[in-house]
């Protein structure tokens, strides 16, 4: 998304004539026209999600509406926990931003490729790299991603899209030979490049591989650092933890498949076998995912803390309007999280119950059963039986060994109770 949109590329495939002209003063301070604008004339765009939210937005909350219904049903057995709590909070986060990062990225590709400017530009692409952030968390942190294979399956190929896309929008910032302005301009400045169409300071190649040809081919690590793209270091350190982070998720889904009878016990086995070595330093690969763990937040954290380009003016920023639609439907979309916060609540709470009542019922059970039982030499001990042979509705007892029906009594062998 984002590739192959230039001044030319308007002009011929959109008809859209893009003006890259800059009209200065007499002496060179200050700009009376950049492209269509002039002095003092710089129109918000506080609706750069344009109507491309609408779809995405509505696809989010009834996908997300469905998923949890499916996944809390599955999850009754959950204790209460509040790391279960916040590693659900933190995937549902995951997911509304792929949808509406998809919204901006489509947006940003189709309706207003030769018309936004290039700070509105900056502005889609930190949002993107906060998007990426998300998913990166959501990847390290959550022990349940792979609850569901399909649903995983869908989550890993949508992210990595997004990941796909942000990296086209950033490194599309690199082409040109003006380059793009990519840092907020000092307070002195008089004027800035970045008022001018994002389509003036690109080519309309795919730039994506050539950027991280370069990076990696920068020699050192303070040029690797210091790039001329605004958080193309992070997008390239989190891009390759999150390729980590995938694969730690798949080997932590076949380690805990050692508790089944399957092919994953099987592997684990044959693991075990080959190198065994690895299953005695247990505490040295605890250790190391500790700061896997630590290191995939601290990436997140550092990618969010550096997104922010927008400086408040009088305190206050005039991209904000929420009455408008491109921010009105993204608020509305995040009350959604509070939604699942509370639903995750209830649900523990009524598996708590439910789970208390079962111990309950079957107490009383085994209280009724005991009273009415009556020992013979063939029946086993209570430990040597299975917890099925109570069957109290049809009034055999505990120790099973006769039925009640109209005040008479049926002895029966304990093994013809079902057992």
């Amino acid at each position: 998304m984002g590739a192959y949109v230039s001044s030319e590329n308007c002009a011929a495939k959109y008809g859209t004539t893009v003006n890259c002209t800059v009209d200065l003063s007499k002496d060179n301070t200050t700009a009376r026209y950049l492209g269509d604008v002039g002095l003092g004339e710089f129109p918000g765009d506080p609706d750069i999600a344009d109507a491309s939210s609408a779809w995405w937005s509505a696809k989010n909350i009834f996908g997300v509406v469905n998923r949890l219904t499916r996944e809390e049903k599955a999850l009754k057995n959950w204790q209460i926990s509040i790391a279960g709590i916040i590693e659900a909070l933190i995937v549902t986060c995951s997911d509304q931003q792929v949808f509406t990062g998809g919204a901006y990225a489509i947006t940003l590709r189709y309706a207003k490729a030769c018309s936004v400017s290039a700070y509105h530009y900056n502005i889609v692409a930190n949002i993107l790299l906060v998007t990426c952030a998300t998913h990166l968390m959501a990847v390290t942190v959550a022990r349940h991603y792979w609850q569901h294979p399909y649903l995983g399956v869908l989550r890993i190929t949508v992210t990595t899209l997004v990941f796909v896309i942000t990296g086209s929008l950033l490194s599309n910032q690199g082409s040109g030979s003006l380059g793009f302005p990519t840092q907020v301009p000092p307070i002195t400045e008089q004027y800035s490049l970045m008022l001018l169409p994002a389509a003036c300071f690109q080519t309309g190649d795919f730039m994506l591989d050539n950027e991280v040809k370069k990076a990696f081919k920068s020699g050192s690590a303070e040029a690797f650092f210091t790039g001329q793209i605004h958080g193309w270091t992070n997008y390239l350190i989190m891009f390759m933890f999150y390729i980590i982070a995938v694969c730690v998720s798949l080997g932590r889904v076949i380690r805990r498949g050692m508790g089944h009878n399957g092919k994953r016990k099987k592997f684990m086995a044959w693991l075990k076998r080959v190198v065994p070595f690895f299953f005695r330093i247990k505490r040295f690969f605890y250790a190391i995912f500790g700061l896997y763990l630590v290191a995939g937040i601290a990436i997140s954290a550092w990618t969010v803390a550096i997104a922010a380009m927008i400086q408040r003016s009088n305190n206050r920023n005039p991209e904000n309007d929420p009455s408008t639609f491109g921010q009105l439907v993204p608020l509305l979309l995040m009350s959604l999280t509070v939604f699942t916060f509370l639903q995750i609540i209830s649900e523990r709470i009524n598996a708590r119950n439910k789970r208390n009542k079962r111990l309950e019922y079957a107490a009383l059970r085994h209280r009724r059963g005991s009273g009415h039982s009556r020992s013979d030499s063939r029946s086993p001990s209570p430990s040597s039986r299975t917890r099925y042979s109570t069957i109290s509705v049809v009034g055999v007892g505990h120790d099973g060994t006769h039925v009640e029906s109209d005040h008479q009594q049926l002895t029966v062998p304990w093994w013809a109770s079902g057992s």
